[in-house]
């Protein structure tokens, strides 16, 4: 009898419970629904890379069209772009989580109420990107900006089981922008949509020496002149706002310290293919320079470090040296690679700096904790310079 009691007890708890959770979940959606009524346009950029690009430069171009913007960006530092034009730094206590689309956005939305709220997709797993697009965001606009080989096992197996991901996050009612030169990939997935509008970048062309500036810009840019032709903003407007962006120099940049010395921050690219173009492109323009590599590697990230010695090995890369910084040295170091693998730390980056002969620096891996690291002492070299 006893047993019995205390089994109806359980289930009358647990149903308590059970009632709880469906109300407070209840509220939370009515809540972000009432914020997201008085919203124009919702665009959402996800895809491997690009996205904090392309909703920054997607924020200028609407706010100089004259619509009020709100937009978040979460790359290298979390921000919120404001309609006056301000960039706020998003403050984070503790572990990152999805609800900071509603707790920052979506409350400063609730203040602001602006014609157009832009953001990018912060969460990897599928789980937490369905989640995200299909029931805190809801987006007009779905942009996927490319599909590369990174966070591999948490958001999918390959190319293909990451694409399959970005697609079913997708909100049924969505408009989907994606690139032209992936679409056979797209059918791969065969996922079927008659909301997937393909883009071409050559439409972009006579942009093509921004490229330089950052790789992948040109994508960036398509997306841009397609919402110009759905919403009307003038070509004079789109082409003031392409010649006035600033690039971010925390995401790429290559530059010259010294007479002798050529750095590369590509540490923000992270998936082997995009940090590989790069490489290449840099290579042939500076092809009589000793080609050092500066590896960081993240505790956190042992997968991509994994994905890196794969590349390492068999891939054409061809550096004079190879200085692993961060963790991770030795699982790299018992591979036999075409080239010197030597730790550095923050002791010895001065000394592999003091070179005579023509140098490129081309720094690679992860940005976050080492490479950010890397970034800083080179900005102090020029400083200096």
């Amino acid at each position: 009898m006893r047993g019995q009691k205390t089994m109806v007890l359980e289930m009358i708890i647990i149903g308590l419970l059970l009632g709880f959770l469906i109300l407070f979940y209840s509220l939370e959606i009515r809540s972000i629904s009432n914020i997201k009524k008085n919203i124009r346009i919702i665009i959402a950029v996800t895809g491997s890379r690009g996205k904090s690009t392309t909703v920054k430069l997607l924020w200028q171009l609407f706010q100089k069209a004259g619509y009020s913007t709100l937009a978040k960006i979460t790359g290298t530092k979390p921000m919120l772009l404001l309609p006056n034009g301000d960039i706020e730094k998003i403050e984070r206590n503790g572990i990152v989580s999805i609800l900071e689309q509603k707790r920052v956005l979506l409350k400063r939305a609730a203040q602001i109420k602006p014609d157009v709220l832009i953001t990018e997709i912060m969460s990897v797993t599928p789980e937490y990107q369905k989640v995200e697009a299909g029931l805190i965001l809801t987006p007009n606009y779905y942009i996927i900006t490319n599909v590369k080989n990174d966070h591999i096992g948490v958001t999918g197996e390959n190319k293909k089981g990451i694409l399959t991901v970005f697609l079913k996050s997708a909100p049924p009612d969505s408009r989907i922008l994606a690139i032209e030169d992936e679409k056979q990939l797209y059918k791969r997935t065969g996922i079927n949509s008659s909301n997937i509008q393909f883009l071409n970048t050559d439409d972009c062309q006579e942009y093509g020496q921004m490229e330089k500036k950052q790789p992948g810009f040109l994508q960036s840019v398509m997306f841009a002149k397609k919402l110009c032709q759905d919403f009307g903003i003038s070509e004079k407007i789109f082409q003031r706002v392409i010649s006035d962006f600033k690039f971010d120099q925390e995401v790429f940049f290559k530059k010259k310290l010294k007479e002798n010395i050529i750095v590369v921050n590509a540490f923000s690219a992270n998936d082997v293919d995009s940090t590989k173009e790069i490489y290449h492109k840099t290579k042939a323009e500076y092809n009589n320079y000793k080609k050092v590599g500066i590896f960081c590697t993240r505790a956190d990230k042992p997968e991509r470090t994994k994905s890196w010695i794969d590349s390492l090995k068999k891939d054409e890369w061809d550096f004079d040296i190879l200085f692993v910084y961060g963790t991770h040295f030795l699982p790299i170091k018992r591979r036999q690679y075409p080239f010197k693998v030597k730790k550095v730390d923050d002791t010895l980056l001065t000394d592999i700096h003091q070179v005579k002969e023509k140098t490129i620096f081309f720094g690679f891996g992860n940005y976050v904790g080492s490479g950010e690291k890397i970034v800083s002492f080179w900005n102090n070299m020029e400083n200096k310079i």
